[in-house]
């Protein structure tokens, strides 16, 4: 069975391919139980088959291979090692290193082995049956930087991004012989690369050498599973690496750490990490050729992740009534978990949600404070508000605002997708209509209330305890419901065409009021729905001094403008925009770009645009230039 990793509205997804050339969507787990569905599916861009938890590589492992190079065919499997962040999908681009620039980047055409189930000390005549499939693969190597550079160890050369093509499909174990051979079209002779037979070490032998002192377990690396369970304190893991590069950047910015320091040599010192991260707290680099310090790239505040690098985390309660997995899209662009944005979160999160059918993810409730807003991306089911049930389905949104107890429920048959976005109010209490318990933030208690009297224990003993008095409490508000499609489309576009999209704008359709905050009469956070014309922008390069943006893209192409440079954008390219982070999005010269941005509302907020040097102000809308003057200028 040949197997694909495509792109589809919803995320990244698997599906068989079929003898007639059709594809039909798997479900389950690849690495687990799964299933060939009856579901026929359009493929969309392919993906790398898998997202490896590591990729592990033997060396020198063909003896015509080894004899071009002038090396000796070893006795036992050379291991090496390819990051995570080397990968790259079938026929998207391979980038060259810049900054650590090389000009002998090589390639190689490789058979790669899926393991898909987890072992230890596996014996080898059972090695290939923990083999979940084979790919083909491309071991790019910068071979400066590999043996001229690398200090007599390969990782370097290899370890670049995108220097790990896959794909473009996985084929399981049955069709597989050790007399096939490799050829690679960019070859320009279209040669016949060495076949499995002239393999020094065979399959079984290699990966029974590969891996013989620990648990080898095939799957992505989640975080800690539990960490969004109900009535657990949150906590998000730092990464052991962003401590240790903030160590580095502080012994290296030191004064007495300069390069003509007397006493101290510092001629043809490199250090750095991977070129080209997208991880901008790895952005850092020490370079001195000479005693002479090359320019460093500086850090940038916007921050970015691929839906599909952010693992899902599963929830479930002891009878499982309630189940469900979400990736946390906001705890991946740095926010605290639950947490306000004086405490290190942002001022609205965004979660991608997964139900299965015949379970909803929490129980019936309402919030003092908070707002949440679904978006269904896909499957159907049933929202629970107030005292009613609607039907909902794909590109339905609805909003809920403190006070109106709600609760979303798969009745479908299918997987229910969908972003939650919600804000972070200080303070928070939570009520349960169906067992009438409540629960309170900060601390995560739930309890049962007694209503007591207001001067109990004031005046009165607990004996003597007065009955409480009745109280009304204000009705419930309503949830608003709205369906994308029959939300207009609205045309913002300047003068002569530069800035040209149409949009959706669905916080006014759910009833927000444009560019108010809650105190106002709006919402706490915007929701649009923009699609960008080719070759033109959103809006002019600008930075707010306030708002938060956020921008989840959802088809075509496109690029991100920022002081660091143009970053190519896609479908599932998630992009946050901090204040003070100056950014423009702009659409391919060849194909629309669109994208779903969600916003907050500052009460105040003033927008710079460095390329006319002109400022915006809101409340008002005024657009104006600033002349300096001198602080008494009128008040004497």
């Amino acid at each position: 069975m040949k197997i694909i990793r495509h792109l589809t509205p919803t995320g990244p997804a698997y599906a068989a391919l079929q003898s007639d050339g059709s594809a039909r969507a798997i479900a389950g787990d690849i690495y687990g139980a799964h299933q060939v569905t009856d579901q026929v599916v359009k493929p969309g861009k392919l993906l790398a088959p898998v997202v490896p938890a590591q990729i592990l590589c033997i060396g020198l492992n063909y003896r015509q291979h080894a004899a071009e190079s002038g090396a000796k065919v070893p006795e036992r499997p050379v291991l090496f090692v390819k990051g995570i962040n080397t990968l790259q999908n079938p026929g998207d681009p391979i980038l060259i290193p810049q900054f650590l620039r090389s000009d002998e980047v090589d390639y190689e055409c490789e058979l790669a082995v899926v393991i898909g189930k987890a072992g230890k000390n596996i014996p080898r005549a059972k090695a290939l049956d923990h083999v979940l499939g084979y790919t083909c693969a491309n071991d790019v190597s910068a071979r400066d930087h590999q043996i001229k550079l690398g200090g007599g160890q390969w990782c370097r050369g290899k370890f670049f991004d995108t220097f790990a093509p896959l794909g473009p499909c996985l084929v399981t174990p049955g069709g597989h012989t050790q007399s096939q051979h490799a050829q690679d079209r960019h070859d320009p002779q279209w040669q016949a690369r060495p076949g499995l037979d002239d393999e020094r070490h065979d399959l079984r032998r290699a990966h029974h050498h590969r891996v013989p002192q620990r648990q080898h377990d095939p799957r992505p690396r989640h975080r800690d599973p539990d960490r969004h369970t109900p009535g657990r304190r949150h906590g998000r893991q730092t990464q052991p690496g962003l401590a240790q590069a903030r160590r580095q950047r502080e012994h290296r910015d030191r004064k007495d750490r300069h390069a003509d320091q007397p006493g101290r040599k510092r001629e043809n010192v490199r250090l750095g990490c991977r070129a080209g991260s997208p991880n901008p707290a790895f952005r850092y680099r020490l370079a001195f050729d000479g005693g002479v310090r090359r320019p460093r790239p500086t850090k940038s505040q916007m921050k970015r992740v691929h839906l599909d690098k952010i693992p899902w985390y599963e929830w479930s309660s002891p009878g499982g009534k309630f189940h469900g997995a979400g990736k946390g899209i906001s705890e991946e662009l740095g926010a605290k978990p639950n947490a306000t944005l004086a405490a290190g979160g942002h001022p609205f999160d965004l979660e991608l949600g997964k139900f299965s059918p015949g379970k909803s993810g929490c129980p019936f409730h309402a919030h003092s404070a908070q707002w949440e807003c679904y978006y269904i991306l896909s499957g159907t089911g049933t929202m629970r508000h107030g005292d009613q049930r609607r039907d909902v389905r794909a590109g339905d949104v609805m909003m809920h605002p403190p006070g109106n107890a709600h609760q979303l429920i798969n009745t479908g048959t299918t997987d229910l997708l969908y972003y939650l976005v919600a804000d972070n109010p200080l303070t928070e209490f939570w009520h349960y209509p169906d067992s009438d318990k409540w629960g309170f933030k900060p601390g995560g208690a739930i309890f049962r209330k007694q209503d007591v009297d207001y001067n109990l224990g004031e005046e009165d003993s607990p004996a003597a305890q007065q009955p409480p008095k009745p109280r009304a409490m204000p009705p419930a508000p309503a949830a608003t419901f709205v369906n994308v499609a029959d939300v207009a489309w609205e045309q913002r576009r300047s003068p002569k065409g530069r800035y040209d999209s149409l949009f959706r704008n669905l916080s006014l359709a759910v009833g927000g009021i444009r560019g108010a905050g809650v105190q106002a009469g709006g919402h706490p956070f915007d929701l649009q729905i923009r699609r960008v014309m080719p070759g033109a922008a959103i809006c002019p390069y600008h930075s707010h001094a306030a708002q938060w943006e956020l921008f989840v893209f959802t088809a075509g192409r496109g690029v991100v403008r920022t002081p660091e440079g143009r970053h190519e954008v896609g479908p599932g390219d998630v992009v946050l925009h901090p204040p003070g982070a100056p950014h423009q999005t702009l659409a391919a010269a060849d194909c629309e770009l669109e994208c779903l941005i969600i916003a907050d509302n500052p009460p105040v907020e003033i927008c710079h645009y460095p390329d006319s040097n002109k400022w915006g102000i809101n409340p008002g809308g005024h657009y104006f230039r600033m002349t300096a003057v001198d602080y008494y200028d009128g008040e004497e």
